[in-house]
């Protein structure tokens, strides 16, 4: 009953959700201007963390991996793997703010040199998706109802969960 009723969320809750999605926002900050050729994973992430707890943050966790290991992404909080020029770096930044938590993921091109022709088309894809997602997600419009708007082909390979809601667990309803 407590799952259900807690995917409902009071003008409180949302104010929250917005504080937690702020401090999500300066860690995703952070993290694009240190994906810097040389500079490892894992200072990529001591970064994100350093930031994350002065802004409020009780807990952080998720990942943050590059290369190869970006689809599907191996569960690491950054290694000492080496960030490449024009690599890509994903990082899904689960953080606990004031009892609740957020879970963000972004991912950047290592330094400055353009996306390729191959990276452009993959992050074009995987933007229409996840907004055809998006505008699928209405007011009594079940998650099955949301999920047909997945690509069906790849659905069982389809990157961890698409969405899901946030609250005082990580997973909250709806998912």
């Amino acid at each position: 009953a407590m799952f259900e009723v807690r995917s409902v969320k009071t003008r409180d809750e949302l104010q929250l959700c917005f504080i937690t999605a702020t401090v999500a926002d300066a860690c995703f900050h952070v993290m694009k201007q240190a994906c810097q050729p040389g500079v490892k994973e894992s200072e990529v992430w001591a970064d994100m963390c350093r930031t994350a707890f002065p802004l409020g943050a009780e807990q952080v966790g998720g990942i943050l991996t590059s290369g190869g290991r970006t689809n599907p992404y191996y569960h690491l909080m950054g290694s000492d793997k080496i960030l490449g020029p024009g690599g890509l770096v994903i990082s899904e930044f689960v953080m606990k703010v004031m009892g609740d938590y957020s879970c963000v993921g972004r991912t950047f091109l290592v330094g400055d040199k353009q996306a390729t022709t191959e990276q452009k088309r993959l992050h074009r894809e995987a933007y229409d998706n996840m907004y055809k997602a998006m505008n699928a997600v209405k007011a009594g419009v079940t998650t099955a109802k949301v999920a047909e708007s997945f690509p069906q082909d790849t659905f069982e390979t389809f990157s961890l969960n698409t969405g899901h809601g946030l609250g005082q667990p990580v997973n909250e309803a709806p998912v």
